[in-house]
């Protein structure tokens, strides 16, 4: 995710990680595995490193 003001990157990080956290909290287990990181996921291997550039990190959901 690319953003262009500097609290919506820093809110928008916070975010995704709650969704990364959420999945540990009891009754929630069971759902999709999210994954939030600074670097792109294997998936995006082989795209131009231009369309990759994003300060809010790269979220996926498995």
């Amino acid at each position: 995710m690319r953003f262009s003001d500097s609290i919506d990157i820093v809110l928008a990080t916070s975010f995704l990680q709650e969704f990364v956290e959420a999945r540990r909290a009891a009754g929630l287990n069971n759902t999709p595995p999210c994954l939030w990181s600074h670097t792109p996921p294997p998936e995006l291997k082989g795209v131009s490193t231009d369309s990759l550039s994003a300060n809010a990190g790269f979220v996926s959901f498995g």
